[in-house]
């Protein structure tokens, strides 16, 4: 007899293989929406075939796959440590909960542990002087803010290579660098190197590598040990919490908050205090809790008001671009509409993220990154579409489609499973219908 597979089956078994449901589908010989239906059980009986597809990825799996398969069965919510995923790294036993444990490790005690999680760097050619003074750290500052430029206009997918080869060469300068406060100011830009390259890593979609790189750069951070690295530290744990929400690990994500509010303290950082609290609503937001939602943008909006646009880092001024807040708490309303249990927060989360997006769009300006309003594009579609508004979702998706030909964005690709959840219901509309079929080319490409 056939196995009928049950959504909750087919979630674990993907979460278990440590697959995005692109990667998913093309395992099974499916598309990403076809993968999407079943999870969401909007889908009828699957086919024989898939059935016989989706036992024998089982079957042919090794011995920690399915434990987890098992244990994600009996607890989808699982943090034990015994369960968790192997990070893609050559340091033996490494995974995503000893990670975790060696940055809270380093925040509260010694860095040591994070040593096991270092990605390697290129090798940088070009001559080096034989020593570095303060002309070469604010150089490299000065490349620094160019490849932050170039990840926020094109994507984090045209950032990675001309990023790391800097990197490698800033690296390279600390084996030069003699002068105590130029080595303090060093290890200050390579920690912003660092995470500039872990940013375009996960906009890419490589989040291992991501969090790799935010992990080095919090090492070299914590070397300097000034108000500025505290500053950065805290960046880096919001960007480490921000891969986790991106794997829907909302626990770790208010572990890294947590982290990243020590660091904020001990800078004095209300940007970056602002910043983690609005990490914090998307993590509670995951977790479908209304009234923690509600708190963090609370008290986010608290530490903006005692902020000055002047007085946050450089790696925080795309939060503190006009728009972009409003474009964060559309996204938060519109996970938590996805997520909350109580149908009638979710028809109100909905219909705010969709007028807070409007908001956005209309307050940005040239600072704001066309990423982050595609994102917004993404936010209008998904929840016109929940609250049955076809007519808008339609130029919104179609905005959505075009913009990403244009950038170079995983992340991006990966939230069109928004837009597909939330559009499948409305199928039968054949401009609907032609659009999910574009989504499914993107994904599929």
């Amino acid at each position: 007899m056939i196995r009928q597979w049950t959504p909750a089956e087919i979630i674990a078994l993907r979460k278990a293989a440590i697959l995005s449901p692109p990667e998913f589908a093309s395992k099974v010989g499916v598309t990403a929406r076809t993968v999407i239906l079943w999870e969401n059980g909007q889908s009828r009986k699957l086919h024989a075939a898939s059935t016989r597809l989706l036992q024998a990825m089982l079957d042919g799996a090794d011995e920690t796959v399915r434990r987890r398969f098992r244990a994600l069965l009996d607890d989808p919510t699982s943090t034990n440590p015994s369960l968790a995923l192997e990070m893609d790294t050559d340091a033996p036993g490494a995974n995503r909960r000893e990670f975790l444990a060696a940055v809270a490790a380093a925040m509260v005690g010694s860095a040591v542990e994070l040593a096991r999680w270092r990605m390697p760097l290129p090798t940088s050619s070009a001559p080096l002087p034989e020593q570095i003074g303060a002309s070469d750290v604010t150089r490299l500052r000065r490349t620094a803010d160019g490849i932050r430029d170039l990840d926020s206009r094109f994507g984090g997918g045209y950032a990675v290579d001309p990023t790391l080869g800097v990197l490698s060469r800033g690296a390279a300068m600390l084996s030069r660098c003699r002068d105590e406060n130029v080595l303090r100011d060093l290890y200050v830009a390579l920690a912003d190197l660092s995470n500039i390259v872990a940013w375009a890593h996960h906009d890419a979609g490589q989040q291992q590598r991501a969090r790799l790189h935010l992990a080095q750069g919090l090492r070299w951070a914590l070397e300097a040990g000034t108000l500025e690295s505290h500053s950065i530290s805290a960046d880096l744990l919001f960007g480490l919490a921000r891969v986790e929400l991106h794997e829907h690990d909302p626990h770790a994500a208010l572990e890294m908050v947590q982290l990243g509010q020590i660091a904020a303290t001990k800078a004095t950082d209300t940007a970056a205090s602002a910043q983690l609290h609005a990490t914090a609503a998307w993590a509670y937001a995951q977790q479908g809790n209304h009234r923690l939602t509600q708190d963090s943008l609370a008290r986010c909006e608290h530490e903006i008001g005692l902020t000055t646009t002047d007085s946050a880092g450089p790696w925080m001024q795309v939060f503190f671009s006009p728009g972009d807040y409003a474009g964060h708490r559309a996204l938060v309303h519109g996970v938590l509409a996805a997520n909350v249990t109580d149908r009638q927060i979710a028809d109100k989360s909905a219909t705010a993220a969709v007028e807070l997006t409007a908001t956005a769009r209309a307050a940005s300006g040239p600072g704001r990154p066309v990423r982050s309003m595609l994102f917004d594009s993404i936010v209008a579609a998904t929840n016109s579409f929940r609250v049955g508004d076809v007519e808008s979702a339609i130029p919104h998706t179609q905005r959505v489609i075009t913009g990403l030909g244009d950038i170079a964005t995983q992340r991006g690709i990966d939230r069109l499973a928004d837009i597909t959840a939330a559009a499948t219901p409305h199928i039968a509309d054949s401009t609907v219908a032609d659009l999910l079929a574009d989504i499914d080319q993107l994904v599929s490409a």
